[in-house]
C-alpha cells in the first residue's frame, strides 16, 4: 500500500485543523517539484475536501485542486469545482480566483494556461452573474481577470483591465508595479 494511502485510510472520518494544514502543504510541494505530481497531490487534496473543517485550509486546498487537476488533464472535474463554488456565491468563487494564476505559476506551461483558462471562464460567469458584487468584490474580480488574461497570452486585454484597477486603487503598490511590468513587456516584444 503506497504511503499516501496508508496515511490517508489513518486518518479520522474528520480531521483536524493541523491534519488539514500539513496535507495541503504536502500536496503544494508535490505540485512545485520537477515534474510535478499531480496524481498523489490530488489524492491529499480530495481528502481535506472531504474531511476538514477549516475554511482556510478548505479555500487552500480547492485552489491546488483545481491546479491538479488540470495538471493531470481533468478538465471537467475542475470545471465542476469552479461550479459548485458558483453556487455558494460570490465571496466562495473569489476565495478561489484569487491568487489562482500564482498557485499554478510552478506547474508546467500548459497546465498554467489551462488554469488560467479556468480562471477566465470563472470570472466571466462571476461578472455575469445577476447577484450583486461589492466594491471591494468587484476589485478582487478584477485583478483575478488581469492574471488570467495575462497568463493566457492575452496581454493588451490584461492591461486594459490592470488600467481600470489602477484608476481604483492607485496607491497599490503592487498593482502598480505589476502593471508598469506588463506594459514594459509589451513594448518590449
Amino acid at each position: 500500500m503506497p504511503a499516501v494511502e496508508l496515511l490517508i485510510s489513518n486518518l479520522k472520518s474528520e480531521i483536524s485543523r493541523s491534519q488539514a494544514e500539513l496535507l495541503v502543504r504536502f500536496a503544494r510541494l508535490l505540485l512545485e517539484r520537477q515534474p510535478p505530481d499531480y496524481k498523489s497531490a490530488d489524492q491529499w487534496l480530495a481528502t481535506v475536501l472531504a474531511r476538514a473543517k477549516d475554511r482556510d485550509w478548505l479555500h487552500a486546498a480547492e485552489q491546488l485542486r483545481v491546479v491538479s487537476l488540470a495538471g493531470q488533464r481533468r478538465i471537467d472535474e475542475a470545471e465542476k469545482l469552479i461550479g459548485a463554488l458558483e453556487e455558494s456565491g460570490p465571496e466562495e468563487l473569489l476565495a478561489l480566483l484569487d491568487g489562482l494564476a500564482s498557485v499554478a505559476a510552478r506547474c508546467d506551461m500548459g497546465t498554467q494556461r489551462l488554469v488560467a483558462e479556468l480562471q477566465l471562464r470563472a470570472s466571466q460567469t462571476l461578472a455575469e452573474s445577476p447577484k450583486k458584487l461589492t466594491d471591494a468584490q468587484r476589485l478582487r474580480l478584477w485583478r483575478a481577470r488581469a492574471e488570467a488574461f495575462s497568463a493566457t497570452g492575452q496581454p493588451t486585454k490584461a492591461v486594459a483591465v490592470y488600467e481600470q484597477l489602477v484608476e481604483k486603487s492607485p496607491r497599490d503598490a503592487k498593482l502598480l508595479r505589476t502593471a508598469a511590468e506588463l506594459c514594459e513587456s509589451l513594448n518590449s516584444t
